[in-house]
Formats: C-alpha cells, sequence, structure tokens
C-alpha cells in the first residue's frame, strides 16, 4: 500500500454528500440494510487513496441473530475521489466468516470481477438476487480494485464505530483490521439481505415475486393438480472449486459449486480424500469443506456423491496439491527472511520495512 498524499492535495481523500438510498420492505421477510458506517444525509464521506492493485478493503456484516438466515440481495457501495464518471475494473469478493472478530476470514463463496463507475454522488450496487448466497452467521464483504489510487473506497468521518468490522488486505502484511494501519473511520460498503427470520408472505414465495396460484408453489408456475407440490431439486453436479490448489502441509479450506448437494448426505472428495466440515450452502448450490493436509501432490478429480441416490458428478483435474516450497539453506545456517540477508541483519530490515509501511499510513 502507498500512502503517500494524493498529488496536488493535502489530504488522500476528497470529502462529499450525497442523498441517503431509503429502504424498502419484502413480504416473505424484511428486507434490510446491513451497514457499518455511520454517514447521514449531508455529511460528508471521504475516498481513500492509499490501495495498490490486489489490495482489498472489506467491512463484515453481522446479522441479528433472529433474522437468521439472511441472503444476499444486493451490495452497494461509494467508490469515487477521481476521474468522475469513468469506468474501472473491481472484484468484489465475499467470505462466509466462521469466526466474527478474526482478521482472516472463512472460505469465499464469491469471487467476480464487474465494471464500476467513480461517482461523488451515487452508490456503486451490484444485484445478488440470483446468486443465491444464504449466510447462518457473519459475512464479509471486499472491493480490489485493480489499479493504484483513486479512483477507490469510501469511508465516513465519525470514527471507528465499528473497528472490530473494517479490514484491510495488504498485500504483503495480509489481513489487519483498517485501524491498525491508523485508517479513521467505517467503509462505507453496505449490504441489503432479505431476513429469513421474518414473517412469511401467503404465497410463500421465498423469492419475492407475485404469486396468483392457489397452490402454495415457491416457484409459483401453474399447477392445477391441487397437490400443493413444489419444484424437485436439480440433479447433482459439480461446476467449479475455489481456490484450486493448495499446499499439502496444511488444511485448506474450498467451496465447491453446483447442484443437488444436500447437508450430511452429500459426500465430497478430492481424489480418494473425503473432505471434512462440510456445510452446504441453503438452495444447494455451494459447499464449504476442509481439505485436509498431508495429500501427496498431484492433480485430482473433485468428485461429489450421493449415496441415497447414487448419483455422482465429477470435475476433471480440478484440482491440485503442491508441497511446500523449500528455503535454501542460509551461509550461517540461520533462518533468513525472503529477500534480505541472513541472521539478525535481514530480521531487523524487515522490521525497518514494516515500519516505514506504518509510517505511511500514518499520512492517509
Amino acid at each position: 500500500m502507498n500512502w503517500n498524499h494524493r498529488p496536488q492535495k493535502s489530504l488522500t481523500f476528497v470529502w462529499v454528500s450525497f442523498a441517503l438510498i431509503l429502504l424498502t420492505t419484502t413480504a416473505w421477510g424484511q428486507t434490510k440494510e446491513l451497514q457499518n458506517d455511520g454517514w447521514l444525509d449531508n455529511t460528508a464521506a471521504g475516498f481513500q487513496g492509499g490501495f495498490v492493485s490486489g489490495e482489498i478493503g472489506a467491512v463484515s456484516f453481522v446479522p441479528d441473530a433472529q433474522d437468521l438466515p439472511v441472503r444476499l440481495q444486493k451490495i452497494k457501495f461509494l467508490f469515487g475521489g477521481d476521474n468522475e464518471g469513468a469506468t474501472y475494473a473491481a472484484r468484489i469478493k465475499v467470505w462466509a466468516e466462521t469466526t466474527e472478530g478474526a482478521a482472516s476470514p472463512g472460505p469465499l463463496v464469491f469471487d467476480e470481477e464487474f465494471e464500476i463507475t467513480s461517482s461523488t454522488q451515487a452508490f456503486n450496487e451490484v444485484d445478488f438476487s440470483s446468486s443465491n448466497l444464504t449466510f447462518e452467521g457473519p459475512f464479509r464483504v471486499g472491493i480490489e480494485a485493480g489499479h493504484n489510487g483513486f479512483p477507490n473506497i469510501a469511508r465516513d468521518n465519525d470514527g471507528n464505530t465499528f473497528p472490530g468490522r473494517n479490514w484491510i488486505f495488504e498485500v504483503n502484511l495480509g489481513w489487519a483490521r483498517s485501524l491498525d494501519f491508523l485508517v479513521q473511520g467505517d467503509w462505507i460498503i453496505r449490504a441489503e439481505v432479505i431476513a429469513a427470520g421474518g414473517p412469511v408472505d401467503p404465497n410463500n414465495d421465498p423469492n419475492n415475486q407475485p404469486n396468483n396460484d392457489t397452490n402454495n408453489d415457491p416457484n409459483n408456475e401453474p399447477n392445477n393438480d391441487g397437490n400443493n407440490d413444489v419444484e424437485p431439486p436439480s440433479g447433482l453436479t459439480v461446476t467449479g472449486i475455489n481456490p484450486t490448489q493448495a499446499v499439502n502441509d496444511q488444511d485448506t479450506d474450498v467451496t465447491i459449486f453446483g447442484t443437488g448437494f444436500v447437508q450430511n448426505q452429500t459426500v465430497f472428495r478430492v481424489g480418494s480424500t473425503v473432505l471434512e466440515n462440510i456445510f452446504v450452502q441453503p438452495g444447494g448450490t455451494a459447499a464449504t469443506a476442509r481439505i485436509p493436509a498431508g495429500v501427496i501432490p498431484g492433480t485430482y478429480d473433485v468428485v461429489v456423491n450421493d449415496p441415497a441416490s447414487a448419483e455422482q458428478a465429477v470435475l476433471n483435474s480440478g484440482f491440485t496439491v503442491v508441497a511446500p516450497a523449500v528455503a535454501p539453506p542460509s551461509n550461517d545456517g540461520c533462518q533468513s527472511a525472503p529477500g534480505f540477508p541472513g541472521g539478525l541483519g535481514g530480521l531487523a530490515m524487515l522490521l525497518l520495512l514494516i515500519g516505514v509501511n506504518f509510517v505511511r499510513r500514518r499520512e492517509a
């Protein structure tokens, strides 16, 4: 991260104000806006210019317990500070957090590139209503710009209200709280969710679509048999895995995509290794799992099968396991930091550079 001042500006952010977008409700549950920032109408927001390509600003969202599970409908965030109206590539990433407040998020469940617009007047919005991302607890959303500096995400101006929910992924240091980098304010990234714990509409329609039939069909399909039926689930398929590679000296959390997954029923394997800690997302189109350490290096098929139906699906050569890199021995027999001389001198140089990183962040 480069936190030097922006040219011809005395600060690395631009203060703007804009209209608050109001929230509506749905009949299936309530559509709620989750936010950590304290921005209000006619107050200012600061755009953060210290990021470099590959770094991420992210927020953790903690839904109310009585609303769980929640289904993600929309992400909206401020992205600007320069080149008003220009478009940029950015990746939107979503993780299902396993431990609230932990720096490292849980398994990645969504990662896709979008074209977003630099604006000091309006949110960028990403529709997730068809993604079927449902969470039983906290989740994290990150914005990764593909360029250095401005334009970038915004923060509010009322301090760090939720210091344990605002994160930065720095390319050299990994995940840390934004406050640890001396960044003041909460990221203005918000999530709209449908609260499954809310009241259910008379048509039992999880997609909150108009429904005029009398058969209580959640898919709103014409039905004249009066049997109150539901569409059967899709057949078993496996379409992808993320990440696609692991080092065999440690456990690796992955997300597997497909259809027809069933909790406590579907079995997931990489080669002949059965995966652990399985959690199937509601809807059966994604599952998080853990590949245990010790798998022999090689490329493996990702295999999903259902003992109850005898169905099996295979993603050929979908996952690769590699051995850990072996560091060459140093001349004096001491382990050295990569890129630095061996022994204590290398450690001192590493600490010095980390110190420089934090000094730069103080200028944000």
